[in-house]
């Protein structure tokens, strides 16, 4: 990409709130999840706020840069590979609040939380899977078509450039194995709720890829 003149003026560029609430929401879901299966002190009410707040940043986010390809046309791919992934993020992250919120006093009185909630989350199933194998694709694309590769104008990351083969290309495999991993996960996850919801069934028992915490 030659003589590449980025106008920053006229490019709404918001991907580090996106990227920081995202981090944060997986971090959450990952903290609520542990909370639950080791049995230490829950607070649903405080989760519920948590995932709401962030949920409005990234469904906001998300939802305009999908609809609105705001980084065209120097970054047209940035806006499929940020914006839908934060976009679905950001609505399953609002929905985590809002249930979390409306069932604390239920949770709060059970003895089998962990089991109420990954029976409910388990919905989420068609989604994940939809979303993680697109994670996935999005990574590989990244790894064959070199998508994430920073040119030298942009700034810090741009330096890269000026390395020789394949360290220049360390940007594009690190950003590609983080989708690529995220998208694994979600693949992952339905399996790992589908144990903790029904601990009594034997398919779940013989899931030999469910971690055990």
């Amino acid at each position: 990409m030659e003589h590449l003149v980025i106008d920053w003026s006229h490019l709404k560029f918001y991907n580090t709130i996106m990227a920081v609430s995202s981090g944060a929401a997986l971090a959450s879901i990952s903290m609520v999840l542990t909370s639950l299966v080791q049995g230490t002190k829950i607070t649903p009410r405080g989760w519920g706020i948590n995932f709401l707040a962030l949920g409005i940043i990234l469904l906001g986010t998300g939802m305009h840069m999908t609809l609105t390809w705001p980084l065209a046309p120097m970054y047209a791919f940035d806006n499929i590979s940020f914006g839908e992934p934060v976009f679905v993020l950001g609505a399953i992250t609002f929905m985590l609040g809002f249930y979390y919120w409306k069932q604390t006093d239920n949770l709060l009185r059970s003895d089998q939380a962990l089991k109420i909630v990954a029976g409910d989350i388990l919905n989420f199933k068609f989604i994940l899977y939809g979303i993680g194998y697109g994670l996935v694709g999005i990574g590989l694309a990244g790894l064959v078509f070199g998508l994430f590769t920073a040119p030298i104008e942009e700034p810090v990351v741009g330096l890269e450039a000026l390395l020789p083969y394949p360290l220049n290309y360390l940007s594009t495999v690190f950003v590609s194995m983080i989708w690529a991993s995220i998208g694994v996960c979600a693949i992952y996850t339905p399996a790992l709720l589908n144990y903790y919801a029904y601990p009594d069934s034997t398919s779940a028992k013989n899931s030999f890829w469910v971690i055990k915490f």
